[in-house]
C-alpha cells in the first residue's frame, strides 16, 4: 500500500508541544489525537477503508489549522501562527500525498489488465511482422508508436502494482522495465523482443 507519512497521536502531541500549543487549541470540538488514531486504525483495514478515511481527517485539519492561525499567543509564548503553516504543510500534506498513493494504486489495479492484454497483442503483433520482414536495414514496426507507448505504460502500472499487492513480484516488473528499456535503447531486436516475451510472461505468471 502506498507509504503514509501521516503523523500517529504520539507524533501529533510531540510536535503540537514543541510550538507550544495547549491541548484543544483551534476550538474545533474534537479531538485531532482521537481523529488520527481513527484514520490509522481504518486505514489498516484495506485500501477502500484507507482511501475513504482521508476526506473528513483533511477536512478536520484544515478547519483546525484555520482556526488556530487566527489566535493570539499570550505570555506563555505561543506559536500558533508556525504551528497552523506546520500542520499545513506537513500533516496535511502528507496526508494529501498518501491520499494521491492510494488512488494511484487504485487505477493502476483497474487499468493493469487492460494495458496487459493489449501489450501481449501488440508484441504479438510484432513478432510476426517481425518473422515476415525481409527488408533490409533496421526493422521497425507498423505499430512501434502505438507499441512503445502501451509497453511503457504497462511498466509504469506493473511497478506500482507489485509496490502495493503481492500478486505481481517487484523482481518480475524490473525485469520487464529493463527489457523496456533495452528496446528504447537498441530498437526492435529479435534479442529485445524475446526479451519482451519472457518478462511478460513473468508477470503474468504472478497474477
Amino acid at each position: 500500500m502506498a507509504e503514509c507519512r501521516v503523523w500517529d497521536r504520539k507524533r501529533w502531541q510531540s510536535e503540537r508541544t514543541t510550538y507550544k500549543i495547549p491541548k484543544g487549541a483551534g476550538g474545533i470540538g474534537v479531538s485531532v489525537g482521537d481523529a488520527l488514531d481513527k484514520f490509522h486504525k481504518e486505514r489498516a483495514k484495506n485500501h477502500q477503508s484507507a482511501l475513504k478515511a482521508c476526506d473528513p481527517l483533511e477536512k478536520q485539519l484544515t478547519s483546525y489549522a484555520k482556526k488556530v492561525a487566527k489566535l493570539k499567543p499570550s505570555s506563555k509564548g505561543e506559536r500558533y501562527a508556525d504551528w497552523a503553516k506546520l500542520v499545513e504543510s506537513r500533516l496535511i500534506g502528507n496526508l494529501k500525498d498518501y491520499k494521491r498513493g492510494l488512488q494511484q494504486e487504485a487505477q493502476a489495479v483497474q487499468q493493469y489488465p487492460r494495458v496487459y492484454a493489449q501489450a501481449v497483442a501488440d508484441l504479438r503483433e510484432i513478432k510476426t511482422e517481425r518473422e515476415e520482414w525481409t527488408g533490409d536495414g533496421t526493422f521497425v514496426p507498423t505499430n512501434a508508436k502505438d507499441a512503445a507507448a502501451n509497453f511503457g505504460k504497462l511498466a509504469g502500472w506493473a511497478t506500482v502494482v507489485a509496490s502495493s499487492s503481492p500478486a505481481l513480484s517487484m523482481d518480475a516488473a524490473r525485469k520487464y522495465h529493463k527489457a523496456f528499456q533495452d528496446l528504447e535503447a537498441v530498437g526492435w531486436t529479435n534479442n529485445v523482443l524475446n526479451q519482451l516475451a519472457r518478462t511478460m510472461q513473468a508477470m503474468l505468471a504472478h497474477l
